[in-house]
């Protein structure tokens, strides 16, 4: 198995969900760099020579994905995108989305894990989200240090992965590094739009640019383990990404009540004493 950071060939990368939001915002960032292995349950992913159509609830199915893979990148999700969320739940059973959060975000990732130790695979990058703070909307500022107070079932369902990670790296020296991501943008949904309204809101928005970013330098880094906000920079900045700074992350783009903005060299200004810069 090839190591992740010899970078003399392109290191074969499998990314899950690839037929997602996420990994259609990044893949351009990650194709310069490494050899993309894609798997969604779609039959296929436009431009992609390297596509396997795989349900990560078969275990088999998942294990056969990663042969000669060096990284996996995790970003299979069940998605409130797919399943129509207006109705109620059924008097006796969960509702089809909750249903799905159970089956995807928690059987799926444990057997992509697994998989990821069979193969010999050192590492797994592993995207997680903001919403394991929210159920306390109202702290003035979220660092990775603070307690979790999950929002949801999907914010619990990310603490389970953050957590099964550390399992396997602690147990199986594997190099795990999980991404607590804002709200990606631009998602092509009416949120795309909120944040120049509201400054709370544009505090939690990542672009597509600074999540590519995040993910490549997580790729490289050499940590054993590590959680770390990612979000970009904001005139509003709520969460604290200096442990970011561990992996090489800094915030390219800058959204304001002016636009958005983006620092290719990541001058972007410091705010309240959240240093934003590299």
């Amino acid at each position: 198995m090839k190591n992740i950071h010899d970078q003399t060939t392109k290191p074969r990368v499998l990314v899950t969900g690839a037929g997602g939001l996420v990994a259609r915002g990044i893949r351009p960032q990650l194709e310069d760099g490494f050899k993309l292995r894609l798997t969604d349950l779609a039959s296929s992913i436009d431009g992609s020579n390297d596509f396997i159509p795989a349900d990560l609830l078969d275990f088999s199915q998942t294990d056969s994905l990663f042969d000669g893979v060096d990284a996996v990148i995790h970003l299979a999700i069940a998605s409130c995108r797919d399943f129509d969320t207006s109705a109620p739940p059924p008097p006796d059973r969960l509702t089809p989305y909750h249903e799905g959060m159970l089956d995807i975000n928690i059987k799926a990732t444990a057997h992509v894990f697994e998989a990821a130790r069979r193969a010999g695979v050192k590492k797994v990058i592993f995207v997680s989200s903001l919403t394991v703070y929210f159920g306390n909307r109202f702290l003035p500022r979220y660092s990775e240090s603070d307690p979790v107070n999950p929002q949801s079932l999907y914010a619990c369902t990310k603490l389970f992965g953050e957590n099964l990670g550390m399992v396997y790296a602690r147990e199986h020296d594997i190099s795990v590094i999980c991404l607590r991501i804002g709200q990606p943008y631009p998602s092509g949904t009416p949120n795309d739009a909120i944040w120049r309204n509201s400054k709370r809101t544009r505090s939690t928005y990542v672009s597509m640019e600074d999540i590519g970013f995040a993910v490549r330098q997580a790729l490289l880094a050499p940590v054993p383990f590590g959680i770390y906000n990612i979000v970009s920079a904001s005139d509003n900045p709520r969460f604290d990404i200096t442990a970011a700074r561990e992996i090489g992350y800094f915030p390219r783009a800058y959204f304001s009540d002016a636009g958005l903005q983006f620092f290719e060299d990541g001058n972007v200004p410091e705010f309240d004493g959240v240093i934003c810069t590299q």
